[in-house]
């Protein structure tokens, strides 16, 4: 197990307890600080968790995250990038150290507070749904603990914890509502109102399942999934609630560009319901919606990439694709799982390639399959989301296509018994268009 501990009461007791089971229930426990880069005493509360995890027999790991210079980067609040980055850190040493679960102290208090925060802002089923027990791998143990529960354990057990001063400052969203409206909650809802949260967000989060599973039906019926576009059928649209119509709106924006819409987003394209043909409504990031004679039409904006003339040895970008081609021996060649690295017969191929965008109509034959297949329709069987799959570039030479970028190789590229002539082909995404 990971427990993120950041050495406030909260994630100390947490490990504390952890460390009490840790004999009994043969675990194994790392606890890790994660460092934000933004706080002095941060560098304090790293060595009080590193000796805490020494009395406690627990692993300790010190993760550094950037968080001011990504939030610079892309336009973020502070505390989004905080959060993002944090949870990817947690996640790569998870799989570096092969651990099962991330563990993180959250409490009812905390539930409490996000819904509230969310519920002021504006937000439908799945925001009202709070903070997950459960995320993939990350757990939450405490989410029915309350804050005070907490304190009153710490006290009791003697055990200390560092005090995060940036908790004090009203620079925060969450720290103003936090000091100015909870207590005006508490004082009128009585100091059990976070249980009624925490039993609250569990409603939600069993309402927001079931209308996923709910909205999944109905686009089944009625949305299609094009090169660059969702498509939706007007006159099925037409026969349903208008908390559908909102969902399956919501749903199609998330199915093209992987982000839900703004309520002012879903609204507009709401309006194209019952509009005349031809009119249309401009959406954040440059998302058109435009409506024809029985169908709406969401289509992400044209993103012209110059195709790239690719040969061995070099390193080639397509937007954010970074695709490397270099020659090798016979003997470097190894048979792995990854798609991101293939190995080609340049005889076969041509040493001559183009990096580019596909089209429609490209077909090729995925490797292992025997028969051709278009592009697009391969990499819609394959899972991959549309917003995904409208970026991923492919190879292509005088005899067709080579590969698509990091998902499958051509059957005519593979190396063979006679290849003499190879070349180590990989693709990624650059790091500075994360």
């Amino acid at each position: 197990m990971l427990i993120a501990v950041s050495g406030g009461c909260d994630s100390t007791v947490l490990a504390h307890v952890l460390a009490v089971l840790r004999k009994p229930w043969d675990l194994h426990l790392t606890f890790v600080y994660v460092h934000h880069g933004l706080r002095r005493e941060a560098d304090t509360e790293a060595v009080f968790v590193r000796g805490f995890a020494a009395d406690a027999g627990a692993d300790f790991r010190l993760c550094r995250i950037d968080v001011r210079s990504a939030s610079e980067a892309g336009g973020r609040s502070v505390q989004d990038v905080a959060r993002r980055l944090r949870y990817e850190a947690l996640e790569h040493l998870r799989k570096e150290l092969k651990a099962d679960i991330i563990l993180t102290a959250h409490h009812a208090d905390d539930q409490a507070e996000t819904l509230l925060a969310r519920f002021l802002r504006g937000s439908g089923v799945a925001g009202l749904s709070g903070i997950r027990p459960q995320m993939e791998h990350v757990f939450r143990p405490f989410l029915n603990v309350s804050r005070a529960e907490i304190e009153t354990y710490a006290r009791q057990q003697g055990i200390a914890w560092m005090h995060d001063t940036s908790n004090d400052s009203d620079a925060y969203d969450r720290n103003r509502l936090r000091h100015h409206v909870i207590p005006a909650v508490r004082s009128y809802a009585g100091a059990a109102w976070p249980g009624v949260m925490v039993d609250s967000a569990r409603l939600f989060q069993a309402l927001d399942a079931f209308l996923a599973h709910h909205v999944d039906r109905l686009a089944g019926e009625c949305l299609e999934e094009q090169h660059d576009a969702v498509v939706l059928a007007v006159q099925p649209l037409k026969g349903y609630f208008e908390f559908e119509q909102l969902s399956l709106l919501r749903h199609a924006l998330t199915r093209l560009r992987g982000s839900e819409g703004m309520f002012d987003e879903v609204f507009s394209l709401k309006h194209l319901i019952d509009a005349k043909p031809g009119k249309r409504a401009v959406l954040r990031g440059g998302v058109i919606a435009f409506r024809e004679s029985s169908r709406i039409i969401i289509r992400m904006p044209a993103t012209e990439v110059e195709p790239q003339c690719v040969i061995p040895d070099g390193r080639f970008r397509h937007g954010t694709a970074v695709c490397t081609i270099e020659r090798c021996d016979r003997a470097a060649v190894r048979m792995h799982r990854d798609p991101a690295e293939e190995y080609i017969d340049l005889t076969r191929t041509g040493e001559k390639l183009l990096l580019r965008a596909w089209m429609s109509e490209d077909v090729f034959t995925p490797l292992g399959f025997g028969s051709e297949k278009r592009v697009g329709a391969f990499l819609a069987d394959s899972g991959i989301p549309l917003h995904q799959r409208v970026r991923i570039p492919v190879l292509a030479g005088g005899g067709g296509i080579v590969w698509v970028c990091g998902v499958r190789l051509d059957e005519h590229a593979r190396i063979r018994d006679d290849s003499t002539d190879i070349a180590r082909i990989h693709y990624s995404i650059s790091s500075d268009a994360l």
